[in-house]
């Protein structure tokens, strides 16, 4: 819901109504009131602790469908945020390494 939110606020600076404020709770309702939108979009309640927050998902597909490819999402963004943190360790282990004379002895080996 925050990123859907997000995009829409940003959809809102490109108008004549631009709000940076725009709550997620008001699009929600703006959504569920819309005849066009309110039978192809759901959203499923998610608590976690005093923490609330909503899946929004396509009316085409079940909440266990929307549910399994947010978390393959959220886990393909993990080993991307792992492989560039990898990458950043290892260009910045390289750049400070002293320099090798080529070809390479077999004691620098």
């Amino acid at each position: 819901m925050v990123d859907l939110n997000q995009l829409y606020t940003e959809s809102l600076h490109q108008s004549d109504f631009p709000s940076e404020n725009y709550r997620a709770d008001r699009l929600k309702a703006k959504i569920q009131r819309d005849s066009s939108y309110s039978e192809k979009i759901l959203f499923s309640k998610l608590s976690h602790g005093s923490t609330r927050s909503f899946i929004v998902y396509s009316s085409d597909i079940d909440v266990s469908t929307a549910v399994r490819h947010g978390y393959e999402l959220g886990s393909l963004d993990r080993m991307k945020d792992a492989g560039s943190s990898l990458h950043q360790a290892i260009t910045q282990s390289f750049e400070q390494s002293e320099k090798m004379k080529w070809p390479p002895s077999a004691h620098q080996l």
